[in-house]
């Protein structure tokens, strides 16, 4: 069967997280996991955790992300398992994924990954300049072919994570991905530490990347300020923001399965109740009741495994996501607002966007503007 790069929303996605191996040979500043073992999945729980999802009749796609720790610290099996998938045939399509923090993809495995990327694709994980990345992550800067990542999978976004130590040039660092040509995926770090200074520092950030996007309407606008605000225009609340233990399922190296990476003990610290876990994912009961009654409540998604780490509660937000989650509805509406009275410019953020869509848009923009105060 082919291999698929997206999926049309009448798709319906079964995404497999192996996680190879818990080793790392990076300690970045802001990294969850707790204990960063040597030992390794087998190839039997591999393939057939890979073997259930094909035949799972209620998906019509596959997705398999290889996961860590480092995944390319098990090349070895990860080689293995992708050429094993590839020589089978499978009865729906699939797409064969893993993230890396790229310092190990040279030599042998470069030409190995070179060789398979229209079949395999990679998402690289750089926290912005040079200097921030080095800041974040052990001064790997150097050690990372940004070329070889952007130009092989130019539809892939590069994964940046804000810490308190890079908050203060964001912006420089989104732009800096931008020009090297990566569309550009950043949060702030979770499971650190946030103080009352990072706020205006965090909303001043923001401004500058607004105004960016606004001055330059052919690069589309990173995540973190493109919050669907428009969502606000309707009464509907999500009942799920992702597929943790739904849709999504994460397998370690012993064969046990988690809802995601996150709620894996190296991550969590915790022993997790995995049957309760899964029936509550599976719930309607998933909304905090602190954000009940909050204008931001349709568009502002959560994360439930880092709600877990954070707060042992995989409904509880930690505070400082809920200033953040207001600091960038706030720079989302002052960007769209702009770049709605100069449409002449041809945004392409907006250029798909219908009559209907910018109506709601404008709506969401207004809610934001009377509500939101900080």
């Amino acid at each position: 069967m082919s291999l698929v790069t997206n999926t049309s929303s009448q798709k319906k996605r079964k995404i497999v997280e192996l996680v190879l191996t818990e080793r790392c040979n990076l300690s970045c500043v802001y990294c969850f996991e707790h204990d960063k073992d040597t030992l390794r999945m087998s190839l039997d729980i591999a393939k057939n955790a890979i073997e259930e999802a094909f035949n799972n009749n209620s998906y019509d796609e596959v997705e398999i992300d290889f996961f860590g720790g480092e995944p390319f610290a098990d090349f070895k099996n990860m080689k293995h398992i992708c050429e094993w998938i590839w020589q089978k045939q499978w009865p729906k399509p699939f797409i064969v994924f893993a993230t890396t923090n790229g310092t190990m993809v040279h030599g042998a495995i470069k030409d190995w990954v070179h060789k398979n990327s229209h079949r395999f694709i990679l998402g690289v994980s750089i926290d912005g300049t040079p200097d921030m990345h080095n800041l974040n992550r052990n001064n790997s800067f150097a050690q990372i072919d940004l070329n070889f990542f952007s130009s092989l999978w130019p539809f892939q976004s590069a994964k940046m994570t804000i810490s308190r130590l890079t908050i203060p040039n964001l912006a420089d660092g989104v732009i800096y991905l931008h020009k090297h040509g990566f569309k550009v995926s950043c949060n702030n770090a979770y499971g650190i530490i946030w103080e009352d200074e990072d706020y205006p520092i965090f909303s001043e950030q923001l401004k500058k990347l607004a105004d960016f996007y606004i001055d330059n309407p052919n690069i589309e606008p990173c995540s973190i300020i493109t919050m669907p605000i428009q969502n606000t225009a309707f009464d509907h609340v999500p009942q799920k923001w992702c597929g943790a233990g739904t849709n999504m399922i994460c397998i370690d190296r012993t064969g046990t399965k988690y809802p995601c990476h996150t709620f894996m003990p190296s991550s969590s610290g915790n022993s997790v109740k995995l049957d309760d876990m899964f029936a509550l994912l599976e719930s309607d009961k998933l909304l905090d009741t602190n954000c009940q009654g909050c204008v931001l409540t349709p568009c502002c998604p959560t994360c439930y495994g880092i709600n877990y780490v954070e707060t042992y509660d995989i409904t509880k937000r930690n505070n400082s996501h809920c200033i953040f989650s207001k600091i960038r509805a706030k720079a989302t509406a002052y960007m769209l607002s702009i770049m709605l009275i100069n449409r002449e410019r041809e945004y392409c953020y907006l250029k798909e966007k219908t009559d209907s869509d910018i109506h709601y848009l404008i709506n969401g923009i207004r809610i934001i503007n009377d509500s939101i105060k900080i």
